[in-house]
Parts: C-alpha cells; structure tokens; sequence
C-alpha cells in the first residue's frame, strides 16, 4: 500500500503499482477481463488508470479486442488521452506488466485499497458529523453502523451480493421495531428453471438458457409473477441472483417473509402482526437460509457490469438464472449512448442473449409492454427473444378469489404457446395459475 503525494487528500491510501499491473495485463491480454471480478473504474484512485479503465471496458463491451490500439483510439474518441496521461503513458503501462496471469491478483489488491479509502471517507464522515447536533443519536449511531456493514459486505469476489435471508433478516428487524412502536402508542406512520405454475411448466417445460420477458402494464403483477419464480425454483435447491434496480433490499426481504411465511406482506411492512403471524415470519426465516437465492444492488451500474457481475460469480455461487427488475430502469443507466431509445433496448436485449448463450443462465427480465412495443418495432424481440410472458389482470375483484389475470405467451421459440387463467392473491404476493379453463375453485392458501 502507499499514501498519496500529490492529491488534495494526502492521507488516501492506494496502490499504484496494482493499478498499472491490472491496465497493463488486459491490454497484454482481455481474456484476463474476467479474472477481474467486480473491479469497477472508481476503484482506481488515479484519474487517470479511472479513465483508461473506462475505456477498455468501453472497448469490451463493445465487442472489441482490448489493446493498446484500441483503448488510445477509445480515449481519443472520448476526448480523454491528455487525462489518461498521453500516448507514452500507457505505452508506459501496457509494458509494466510482464504476463497476464497474475491480473486476479492485483486485481484484489486494488479492490483492498479502495476498501480502505472508503472506511477513511466513513471515518471522515464520523468525526465531521459527531460535532453537530443530533434529534437521535441513536438513529445516527445506526445509520453509521449501516453504512460499515455496507462496505463489510463487498468482498473482491462477491461484490454487493447478500442472501436473501439477510434481507429478510432486516426486513423481520424493522417489523419488530414497529411493532414495539405500535405497542408503545406510536401511530403507522440442472438444465431449466422450473416454474410454479403447472399448466405453464408443463408447456414450457421450464426456462432454459434463454432470454425471458415478463411484460405487463404498471402494477399488474410482474415483479411479483417474476420473484414467485424464484422462490419456486430456490425451494426445489435452483441457485439464483435477483437484481433489484427498483426495490430495496429491505422490500424484497418483506416480500420473501410474506410470500414464503404465507402472510399479508402488508401487516409484515407495518409490524402489524399476531402471535401466529410472528410464528409464520419466524418459520420463513428459518426455511429462507436454505434457499439458495442472493440479491445484487447494482447501484450505477450498466447492463454490461450487471452481466460482468452475474457471469463472474455464477460458477462461486452456482448460478442458474438471473431475474433482473426491470428493463427500463437498466437501460436508463447508459441509454444516453445510443442514438434511439429503440437501438438502447435492442443493444440490451442482445447483450443478455448472448450471455444467456455463452454462460448458460437463463435471463428472466421484467418489462413494461410500451418498451416492448418499441422493441418490436426494431426487431429486437425477434432477433434476441426467446419468450415473453405477458401477463393482463383486471381490476375487479372477486370475493375469496383474488384478481382475476390471463397469463399467455406472446413470442415463443420453444415448447408449446399457452394461455392459462388464474387469480392473484395479493396480499401474499402469489399467483395461482389453473390453467386454459376460465372456472377456479380457491385452495386453503387463498385465505392467507
């Protein structure tokens, strides 16, 4: 490790040499990309090793070999050589590096640097805000506590990925609290992915490794259709990864407590719990540290790193599908790159078969039916689409049913096309599919 000489913050600790050694293997070798883990551009201290290492991922993601050529003639696209420090420069660092395969390696020593940087940024935050005033210090003694169990948990080779029970862990403690609040006198402020619904399993045969859709309008159910997916598929031992773009960890640990412990995720949220309610969170808990499904919160980060992610820990964590939710808000991160919100979609679309190809896992990605109407227009669903699952729910309820919803495939590359009826138990966050038949006769745990 060494200290900074020349920044405005002469006590950053960071290593220079790692750095250069990471830059210098890909450029003498990309296939070493991979090696990498979750090493992103912020966690070079130099703005200069940031802004070449944005360029050969730019250069990757585009599909290019990454070499000293490409990544100048990257940098000169992006107006951002004198930044890099010039053409000699990074002759400079594609020479620094001998051999390729030690990059993992140096890798890490990067990614423990910038770890320490960000506890001396936490501790700078501690000594700065323990000199004004503060309504509870309690609440800001947690929020602290919250902020250091963040950075505990990015490792160099599970970067920002939990278990889901540690969610539903948080999710059971903010219960807990209000309902200590509420009685207090404190007001409520191997091969396929299989699917949970038989008629759709038996067409499907479940998911392989394909690009999936899960198209709806807002609030018709999708995110809920989609996570009941995986709990399905952790309970029969199917590892997976949800990347969560839109809910926070702490809402998808709610809803694992509703939907596993078969409560109404509603009174979960509230702490609004009885004693047999508390005993079928408590059972939840206990069953979810079986399952083998992880979260990501892929916070500013571009389809190309969610797919960097997923790739680099599917073999660690035995992934076999990624659940991403959902489509519009991932392609806003880097959309600005593309010419049309059209050819954004299509590059998104693309980018997910292919790794659906080549890693093997399924990509099951919610999305909004007015983005794959643009999608259609450029052909993309054609082109990279292996199924969309449209789902249509009405807004009338029916007395001990449910909402009524049609679930259908709308393209379909493999297995048969269906269209199965069910009801939507919202308050537990299932769907209960019966199939082409339009009649429904509710089973006992409609009533949860």
């Amino acid at each position: 490790m060494a200290h900074a000489d020349d920044t405005t913050d002469p006590g950053a600790v960071f290593d220079e040499d790692a750095e250069r050694a990471v830059l210098g293997a890909v450029m003498l070798n990309d296939a070493c990309l991979i090696d990498l883990g979750e090493l992103r551009p912020t966690d070079f201290y130099r703005e200069s090793h940031r802004v070449i290492f944005r360029s050969i991922l730019a250069v990757a993601d585009g599909g290019g070999s990454v070499d000293l050529l490409s990544t100048m003639e990257r940098l000169k696209i992006d107006g951002q050589v004198k930044t890099a420090g010039g053409g000699g420069y990074l002759s400079e660092l594609s020479g620094f590096c001998p051999t390729a395969s030690n990059a993992a390696y140096y890798a890490d020593r990067v990614l423990a640097a910038a770890r320490i940087r960000e506890m001396q940024a936490l501790a700078r935050r501690v000594t700065y805000e323990a000199h004004k005033p503060h309504e509870s210090v309690e609440a800001w003694i947690a929020g602290i506590a919250s902020a250091a169990a963040d950075l505990s948990m990015r490792s160099t080779t599970g970067e920002l990925i939990k278990p889901l029970a540690e969610a539903m862990e948080q999710a059971r403690a903010i219960a807990e609290r209000l309902s200590e609040a509420r009685a207090n006198g404190v007001p409520d402020s191997e091969f396929r992915i299989p699917l949970p619904w038989p008629y759709v399993q038996e067409c499907t045969g479940g998911l392989g490794a394909w690009l999936v859709f899960f198209s709806a309008l807002r609030k018709s159910g999708k995110t809920t259709s989609a996570l009941q997916i995986a709990a399905h598929a952790g309970a029969l031992g199917v590892p997976g990864l949800i990347v969560s773009l839109e809910m926070p960890d702490e809402e998808l640990g709610a809803w694992g407590l509703g939907h596993i412990g078969k409560v109404d995720r509603s009174r979960v949220a509230r702490g609004d719990l009885d004693a047999a309610g508390w005993d079928r969170v408590n059972g939840a808990l206990i069953e979810s540290r079986t399952l083998p499904i992880y979260l990501a919160s892929p916070r500013g980060m571009t389809i190309a790193d969610i797919i960097r992610h997923a790739e680099a820990n599917a073999a660690r964590l035995g992934l076999r599908y990624v659940l991403v939710d959902y489509l519009e808000l991932v392609d806003a991160v880097d959309l600005g790159r593309h010419a049309t919100t059209e050819a954004g979609l299509s590059d998104t679309a693309k980018r997910m078969k292919l790794s659906a190809r080549h890693s093997g896992l399924t990509w099951i990605v919610l999305a909004q039916l007015n983005s794959l109407g643009q999608m259609r227009g450029s052909r993309a669903l054609e082109n990279h689409c292996d199924l969309e699952i449209r789902l249509e729910t009405e807004e009338r309820e029916v007395i001990g049913y449910g909402r009524p919803y049609t679930m259908r495939s709308n393209l379909f590359r493999h297995g048969e096309p269906f269209k199965a009826h069910g009801h939507f138990i919202g308050s537990t966050g299932r769907f209960n599919e019966i199939g082409p038949v339009s009649d429904y006769t509710p089973n006992e745990e409609d009533g949860f």
